[in-house]
């Protein structure tokens, strides 16, 4: 009852009458706000988690809360905060309702399914950016990446050295949580640090901070070229999705041409390359790799028991900062590791349905969040842990 609280003390001299209107406003105040459901959501691992996301399908929560309809808001039972919440499609075209929570170790929390709009929040980027050739850039509000396009590798091909071929992922390093990278590219000057970071990673012909490539038999791998063709999915707030195509290339007997599906929620360290390849082998499964570029002074972790690859090290520089980055194979898919003259490795293996699945993290100690790499191995953990095992949840009517 605490918004009729805030009414008496707003109108504390009242009539009779005025009270029955105010009762009666109350009560259909208390009404409007009613819970249509209840989801209750678990975190099975021994980690607590921050800013984790929840995904209901939409079709479910309909079904079980009576009378939901257009605007969904998110309530917390304990706190009574709102999330920011997102209706997204996912890649087999179900509606997915997203928000996040904080969760306990091997606690649960519980939230009410409103009516109407909830707390709106900043939307995050993903777009083609023709001022530069036809880089396509993204973020959220830890970290920021791009991948080079059709233009950049025509250029390159004619002899024009602003031009790149490559698929390999590039990151942007950011020290603040809102957007950047509109300015940056805006300013044209986003290898400098002003504060709010910069591009100091170098990626040129590499897989960079986590791109993949197919496997040959005999051990060596093929990357893809520049992406040709992409779509925005989505853009926020919880959850930013686009897909990026890529022409057919050849390794051992195979060939296989490419569409990503790339997804990254707010708050996360990590993004989730989804790819699913067209061969000329259906059915068979496809070996590949996830690979990190090799860079000075720093030394791979391997973590088996996490089906993880990580880097931790200094970047661009004296005084730039120390930059994590890591793949994390899905369960499954995970064989081991490898190396070569530029790449940590990463191998992996899809099943029959060809579709490669794995997770890509980077860091940067300036941001202030991860500032080790203990730390960053304990980032690692948690999100492979929840990529083998997501949140679980159950709704009530």
């Amino acid at each position: 009852m605490q918004e009729p609280t805030r009414l008496l003390r707003r109108y504390p001299i009242f009539s009779t009458l005025a009270f029955a209107g105010s009762f009666a406003a109350c009560t259909l105040f208390v009404h409007a706000a009613e819970a249509l459901a209840r989801i209750v959501v678990s975190n099975p691992h021994d980690q607590a988690l921050q800013s984790a996301t929840v995904e209901i399908p939409m079709a479910e929560l309909k079904a079980k809360a009576a009378g939901l309809a257009g605007e969904v808001t998110i309530v917390d039972e304990a706190s009574g905060a709102k999330s920011i919440s997102q209706v997204y499609e996912s890649a087999d075209g179900a509606a997915m309702l997203l928000f996040q929570g904080d969760f306990p170790a091997k606690g649960s929390r519980t939230f009410r399914v409103e009516a109407g709009q909830g707390p709106e929040g900043e939307m995050m980027t993903a777009r083609l950016v023709p001022e530069r050739i036809d880089d396509f850039a993204w973020e959220n509000d830890r970290v920021a990446f791009r991948v080079y396009g059709p233009k950049a590798q025509k250029l390159l091909e004619a002899g024009n050295k602003t031009g790149v071929i490559s698929n390999g992922i590039d990151i942007w390093s950011k020290s603040v949580t809102r957007m950047v990278v509109d300015d940056w590219y805006r300013k044209g000057d986003y290898h400098t640090d002003h504060g709010e970071g910069a591009d100091f990673f170098k990626v040129g012909p590499t897989l960079g901070g986590g791109s993949p490539g197919l496997r040959n038999p005999d051990g060596s791998f093929v990357p893809w070229l520049n992406f040709i063709a992409h779509r925005v999915i989505a853009r926020g707030p919880v959850r930013v999705a686009f897909e990026l195509d890529y022409a057919e290339i050849t390794a051992g007997e195979m060939k296989a041409s490419s569409t990503v599906r790339i997804t990254m929620d707010r708050g996360s360290q990590f993004l989730r390359y989804h790819a699913t390849l067209k061969s000329d082998k259906p059915g068979t499964p496809v070996a590949y790799v996830a690979g990190l570029t090799k860079r000075p002074g720093t030394h791979p972790g391997q973590f088996t028991d996490a089906r993880a690859l990580s880097l931790w090290g200094a970047i661009g520089g004296g005084g730039k900062g120390q930059l994590g980055t890591a793949v994390i194979p899905a369960p499954g898919q995970f064989e081991g590791f490898a190396s070569d003259k530029d790449h940590w490795l990463a191998l992996a293996k899809t099943g029959p349905e060809q579709k490669i699945d794995y997770l890509v993290g980077a860091a940067w100690s300036k941001a202030g969040i991860i500032k080790s790499p203990g730390h960053w191995k304990v980032a690692i953990s948690a999100a492979a842990a929840l990529q083998a095992k997501p949140l679980e949840w159950k709704i009530e009517p």
